[in-house]
């Protein structure tokens, strides 16, 4: 019976009732001819967001590479209607987060992540992959070697604090530049703001 051949028309909606089961395994995909269901075949509705499709009967091994695609979206076909809350859940993976193809308007404020660290060594390096704005407590004497990972074009700030016990010393690399060609001078409780722009 599994080369069993049923002719076209020959079972209509008619002659399915409601709720019928067919046992599993009764259809596979050596049952099903290429473009036998298409979207002449499936009703407008008989999807929805009430039919249960179980656990597991979508997987990577049922999608084929291209079965998903802009050309298989029509404009507009998924919205915020379309997606319920928390349908898209999580961050954006590393490395996966860069948008180059627009420009962007923000509605809202912006707002880059501060690192804060407290110095207690004799040299501090700052990981500009990490962030680009950084507050720096010193808690020793010390020195501002050149950051690690900087990105041409980056720009932030870095505050620079002293620590309760106050009158601490700060120097920096050669490379650090400064309005006037003058590194600062801390004061014993000063708060200095450097402006930090990479070329």
């Amino acid at each position: 019976m599994s080369q069993t051949k049923i002719n076209s028309g020959f079972i209509g909606a008619g002659a399915i009732t409601a709720n019928s089961v067919l046992s599993t395994g009764v259809i596979t995909a050596d049952l099903i001819a290429t473009g036998a269901v298409g979207p002449t075949e499936i009703a407008t509705g008989a999807v929805s967001a009430n039919t249960k499709i179980g656990s597991g009967v979508i997987t990577a091994v049922n999608l084929a590479a291209d079965s998903i695609s802009s050309a298989k979206i029509q404009s507009n076909a998924i919205g915020s209607s379309e997606l319920n809350a928390n349908a898209v859940a999580g961050d954006i993976a590393t490395a996966n987060g860069v948008f180059t193809h627009n420009t962007h308007t923000f509605q809202k404020t912006q707002s880059g992540r501060v690192e804060s660290v407290t110095v207690g060594a004799a040299n501090v390096q700052l990981n500009f992959a990490n962030a680009q704005n950084f507050n720096l407590t010193l808690g020793i004497n010390t020195h501002l070697n050149l950051p690690s990972n900087p990105t041409v074009g980056q720009a932030g700030t870095i505050v620079v604090k002293q620590d309760g016990t106050g009158s601490r010393t700060l120097s920096y690399a050669g490379a650090w530049e400064f309005p006037g060609g003058t590194a600062p001078t801390l004061t014993t409780a000063e708060v200095q703001k450097i402006v930090l722009i990479t070329t």
